[in-house]
């Protein structure tokens, strides 16, 4: 289980886990399904510079999933 995400510099996430910490360059947060999707609230969600979609509402021919992060 995730415990907490922070940001250690401008290409790495440094996440805390259950079994140990990961370096990562994007955190994936699986919830709802594809016939009720959720994106829950979480603290500093309005300082994040990106589009945050659920994969339900996806297209691949969407420029921004084409985007390197």
């Amino acid at each position: 289980m995730v415990g907490r995400v922070e940001r250690t510099d401008q290409k790495f996430l440094n996440v805390s886990t259950s079994v140990g910490d990961f370096l990562s360059r994007a955190v994936i947060g699986a919830t709802g399904t594809w016939s009720a999707p959720f994106i829950p609230d979480y603290p500093g969600r309005e300082l994040f510079a990106r589009t945050q979609i659920h994969s339900s509402h996806s297209d691949p021919r969407s420029p921004h999933l084409r985007r390197s992060t």
